[in-house]
């Protein structure tokens, strides 16, 4: 608890570096594609030949690149259509509760 804590008050500097953040940005995103994008994308390679270790590195970096899609053409996006209804939906509700 006390270094997740530590982490959410920026109080460990060495966590704060662009690689980690963008993997925290795109953490939900890569939780959902890893698993079936990895193991589709191992099995093509170790299929076509490929020495097993590099078809996981491959792997992984397809994983991320899929994350990323997800994560700038539909969580955001999407985040954003559902802040915006909730706004107008309360707004609305204001009005007509005054």
């Amino acid at each position: 608890a006390v270094v997740v804590w530590l982490a959410a008050e920026r109080k460990i500097r060495f966590l704060n570096i662009a690689p980690l953040l963008f993997l925290g940005e795109i953490s939900y995103s890569l939780y959902l594609v890893h698993q079936i994008a990895g193991y589709w994308v191992i099995k093509q390679l170790e299929g076509a030949g490929w020495d097993p270790d590099h078809a996981i590195w491959v792997a992984v970096l397809c994983a991320i690149a899929v994350a990323t899609c997800v994560r700038k053409w539909v969580e955001v996006p999407a985040q954003r259509a559902i802040r915006g209804w909730y706004q107008a939906t309360r707004e609305q509700y204001l009005v007509t509760a005054s």
